[in-house]
């Protein structure tokens, strides 16, 4: 529904670009990887064991070798921007940094590129084809050690929501799936190798009914929670669910008569682990921010402030974990669209309806609206400069702002 070409935007921020070459197509397939299971990856054992906790956890299937690509390296710039030598087609669903590389997701299901994993080297820009999977959702790779990837798929037509994780860079993954389980988000921690955190929706069979006519039935709403793995993978806990939100202003994409749906209410849309104390977590919603202290045994909303709570991004100042951005708006409000068609809208009535960054100094107790930092929401999130902390990125569709911690002005960087 929503293009994602913000997560270009993303990577240039973190790296200059490298000049990108007209008319060249920037990654060659690779036949090897094309089958038709959920990763594709050349022939996978049929034996599953059966795990206490529920999961099975199939046989780690084997990534044949990419060829490296042939592409133009230019010297880089560091005084304007270019396009980056990248998959060409489909849609970037997430964009993570680690050691020495960068990890992209990207996903089409129109049919004009494909669903694909890809590591960056971060000096060079070339992009190598790791794994092929379906429904891409999210990646996550351990920040301080790029051999350990992970990433979630949705559930298609032909198969079912799965979470893959890799602990030799890609070479060798294991497949992790749940009866009745969809993955949405997943996350790492930056200080425990092991640690996982991925956000789950769970409860899926919503309708309830007496006969097998379906007379008499009644819709269950889902629970999500975050599944938190301390071994890597292997054992799992639940947390408890997160907090029930209600989707709160009118969809400016929505037809007449439409009811936002109410299992899309508490769908996870961001995970962001504390940088030093694993149990704190921040999760959010389309409905809800909110925070635990024990790893989910326990959670505290901290929205119920806020002008709207659909969560786009999280971001947490690593030197000063007090410091928590959080980048609301996944969705056009019908106000705000209203106050863009008109003419002079004031700062109050776009803080009153429009996307926008919350800036929290006690780690989510209280909140302040950052006046200024607002556009169109469907792309997008916010993000901490790791060279630079005092330095925050605010990415609204096509549009990068930026600012300064302490200053009251939003400058237009991209």
């Amino acid at each position: 529904m929503f293009l994602k070409t913000f997560l270009l935007l993303v990577l240039m921020l973190f790296l200059t670009a490298c000049q990108g070459t007209s008319g060249v197509d920037s990654v060659t397939p690779n036949q090897s990887l094309e089958q038709s299971d959920s990763i594709n990856s050349g022939e996978q054992s049929s034996a599953v064991d059966n795990v206490d906790n529920g999961f099975e956890v199939a046989d780690k299937p084997h990534i044949p070798d990419v060829p490296e690509l042939d592409l133009p390296r230019p010297p880089l710039s560091k005084t304007f921007w270019n396009q980056v030598n990248g998959p060409f087609g489909g849609i970037l669903v997430d964009f993570v940094k680690s050691e020495g590389s960068y990890w992209a997701a990207s996903s089409d299901n129109a049919g004009l590129a494909s669903n694909y994993v890809y590591k960056i080297d971060a000096e060079n820009f070339s992009w190598q084809r790791i794994a092929r999977a379906n429904n891409l959702k999210a990646i996550a790779v351990n920040p301080r050690n790029p051999k350990q990837v992970g990433f979630v798929t949705a559930a298609g037509w032909d198969s079912g929501s799965k979470l893959f994780l890799s602990s030799d860079g890609g070479v060798n993954w294991e497949t992790i799936t749940f009866p009745d389980v969809s993955f949405h988000q997943i996350a790492m921690s930056g200080t425990d190798p092991l640690r996982i955190y991925v956000g789950v929706e769970t409860n899926l069979k919503r309708l309830v009914c007496e006969d097998e006519g379906r007379d008499n039935c009644e819709f269950i709403r889902p629970v999500y929670q975050v599944i938190t793995s301390d071994d890597y993978g292997d054992n799992w806990s639940y947390s408890n669910p997160i907090p029930e939100g209600n989707f709160n202003f009118e969809w400016a994409e929505a037809y007449d008569g439409f009811e936002f749906p109410v299992e899309w209410n508490d769908r996870i849309t961001a995970i962001y682990p504390h940088p030093y104390d694993n149990n704190t977590i921040f999760v959010g919603t389309n409905t809800t921010l909110a925070k635990t202290i024990d790893s989910g045994e326990s959670w505290t909303v901290l929205s119920d402030s806020f002008h709207r709570s659909d969560i786009k991004g999280i971001a947490i100042n690593p030197n000063a974990p007090n410091l928590v951005y959080v980048r609301v708006g996944n969705f056009v409000s019908k106000s705000c669209r209203d106050l863009e068609e008109g003419a002079n809208a004031s700062p109050s009535e776009v803080a009153k309806y429009c996307a926008g960054i919350y800036l929290s100094t006690n780690g989510g107790d209280d909140w302040e609206l950052l006046e200024g930092g607002t556009g169109d929401p469907s792309e997008g999130g916010v993000y901490v400069n790791e060279y630079d902390n005092e330095t925050v990125y605010a990415v609204f569709s096509r549009e990068v702002l930026r600012t300064t911690l302490g200053s009251q002005a939003w400058d237009r960087y991209l």
